[in-house]
């Protein structure tokens, strides 16, 4: 599993068509996305192609 941090691709966004664009940061336009919505997602480490699995997430709030 990746945290958004580590998922590279292009952008979804049809005016920013922007190759290796983080999925937490977007500079050119400003858009915070998720990991899969990313055209092409590959992992930013090693670059290899990533396959999309359901998960439970449970979050802790003070």
């Amino acid at each position: 599993f990746l945290t958004n941090r580590y998922i590279a691709g292009t952008c979804s966004d049809t005016a920013y068509k922007f190759d290796d664009t983080r999925s937490d940061q977007h500079d050119k336009c400003a858009n915070l996305t998720n990991g899969v919505e990313r055209i092409d997602p590959k992992c930013q480490i090693c670059r290899s192609i990533l396959s999309i699995r359901k998960s439970e997430h449970l979050f802790h709030a003070n």
